[in-house]
């Protein structure tokens, strides 16, 4: 295998890995904010929004 394919494929997973971090990270801030919407639907509070 050629150094530049190498190098290449290693720019294509490093890039494949931060997308994957950065789509798990915003999965778990939509969910966080599910719960908080769902905590503060159940206790009836207005005063957080």
């Amino acid at each position: 295998m050629p150094t530049v394919v190498m190098m290449m494929w290693k720019l294509m997973t490093k890039k494949e890995r931060l997308k994957k971090k950065l789509v798990s990270e915003s999965l778990l801030k939509m969910w966080m904010k599910m719960i908080v919407v769902s905590e503060v639907l159940k206790k009836g509070h207005t005063e957080y929004y």
